[in-house]
Formats: structure tokens, C-alpha cells, sequence
């Protein structure tokens, strides 16, 4: 690595190299030996810590220790083949080429874009976003290459940041609400009125007991001028002009 770095040092610098190490104690290793030859630092990771940062807290993964725990200990177990096998095939080639398939197939997926409107401007084409993703970064990697469209739009979005509408969510604790948009359950809704009432989630599979039902009516009820209601299947019997019944 140090003759790479003093070959093509007009090319390659320590920030652009990344190092997968098998375990932390190589890592601590790289990191005394490579001053000593005279060239900085360069970022190490192991594949265990890059996996945990890349894929989150989200999903189980399974520890290196306890996969050669499980190795060694638990031969009389009846999965035991099943995991062996399971273990060989990802370390294999096939599997490297499959992950390869995939991800190649991803960046390839045709994307449906569509135009990004704020108020009734037009801030950029579905057009001109698939020209972004197909042509301007088309050598970028699927992450970077979104990222770098998602900040092409806060770019084109800045000038329109004062026409912007302020949201606050209202909890029983705040005891004041400012004049302009808010989130509000419907049991603090009482006693207020508000020019545009938005409900969401009034299907019918809601609104089905008596507490509900007066909660969807005071929310109803908010609204001085505009009063639009949002579900998703079938609109709550409540609004539909069915008879409401209530089981004690």
C-alpha cells in the first residue's frame, strides 16, 4: 500500500483509498506501520462495522464470533448441514456474481419520475430528472446518484424557502398555537375553528366505536370554509349517510 501511495502519488492520495481489514487488531496494525513508511492515515474499517453502518440498526445480522461459535459447537444440531451449506454458498463466487446481477439490475430499473411542483410552479420535469439519473450521473453509484439529485432539488427549491407553509404539531403541552398550519388531534380540537380542515384516515375500518365517532365530528366540524376528508378503501359509514350503530 505504502509503494502504491509513493508510485501514484500525483494520481492517489490516503483519502481516496478505503481499507477492509479482517478485524480490529489488523486495523490497529495499519494504523502504526503506515506512519512509520511515512504516509498518513487512510480510512479503515472492518467489513463488520461497514455492514452495521450500511444496512442500520434495522436488520438482525448475525456476529462473526457467533457464527464460529455455532460452527464449532453445534454439530449435533439438525440445521447444522442446512447452515453449512448456507455459509459455503455465500462465501462463493456464484453468490459474489448473483449480488453483482442485482445490484446492476437495480441501477438499470426504469424509475418512474415524476414533475416536482411546489404551489403551481414547476421546479424540474419528470424529463429532466431521468436525464439526471440517465445521462449526467449516470457513472455515479445508485446511492451518490440520488443523493446527488435530491440536491439538485433543494437547490432549485431555495428561491420558493419564504413562500414555504410552517407546520406545527400540537400537543397537550403547548398552550398556545401560532396562525398558520397545524397538526392537532381531534380531542384538543374543541372549541377552535380553522378556515381548511383536512382529515386523513377516515375509512371504514375507523370511526367504529362511540368515543370516534364524536372525535370525527368535532373534527368535522373545525372547519369554517374547506373541509376536505382522506381515507383509503371505503369512507367511514359515518359520512356515507348510513345509520350508525353502537354495540354496548
Amino acid at each position: 500500500m505504502a509503494y502504491l501511495l509513493y508510485k501514484h502519488r500525483d494520481k492517489v492520495t490516503p483519502q481516496n483509498i478505503i481499507i477492509f481489514s479482517p478485524n480490529q487488531i489488523f486495523n490497529d496494525y495499519i494504523s502504526n506501520v503506515l506512519p512509520q513508511l511515512g504516509e498518513d492515515n487512510m480510512l479503515r474499517t472492518t467489513f463488520r462495522e461497514y455492514m452495521h453502518k450500511a444496512l442500520g440498526e434495522a436488520l438482525k445480522k448475525e456476529d462473526y464470533y457467533d457464527m464460529m461459535e455455532y460452527i464449532l459447537g453445534s454439530k449435533d444440531k439438525p440445521d447444522y448441514p442446512k447452515r453449512i451449506h448456507s455459509f459455503k454458498f455465500k462465501s462463493s463466487v456464484e453468490f459474489a456474481d448473483i449480488l453483482e446481477k442485482f445490484a446492476a439490475s437495480v441501477e438499470t430499473k426504469e424509475r418512474n419520475f415524476t414533475d416536482i411542483i411546489f404551489g403551481d410552479k414547476l421546479i424540474i420535469s419528470a424529463k429532466d430528472l431521468e436525464k439526471l439519473y440517465y445521462n449526467d450521473y449516470s457513472k455515479l453509484p445508485l446511492n451518490k446518484r440520488l443523493h446527488k439529485i435530491r440536491e439538485r432539488i433543494l437547490f432549485l427549491l431555495k428561491p420558493y424557502e419564504k413562500d414555504k407553509v410552517q407546520v406545527k404539531a400540537i400537543t397537550n403541552e403547548d398552550e398556545e398555537y401560532m396562525n398558520d398550519a397545524v397538526i392537532i388531534p381531534a380531542y384538543l380540537a374543541k372549541g377552535l375553528e380553522f378556515d381548511v380542515v383536512l382529515i386523513y384516515n377516515a375509512g371504514d375500518g375507523n370511526h367504529c366505536c362511540e368515543e370516534e365517532r364524536l372525535l370525527l365530528y368535532t373534527a368535522c366540524t373545525r372547519a369554517l370554509h374547506v373541509l376536505c376528508v382522506y381515507y383509503s378503501g371505503r369512507c367511514t359509514s359515518l359520512l356515507r349517510g348510513e345509520r350508525y350503530s353502537s354495540t354496548l
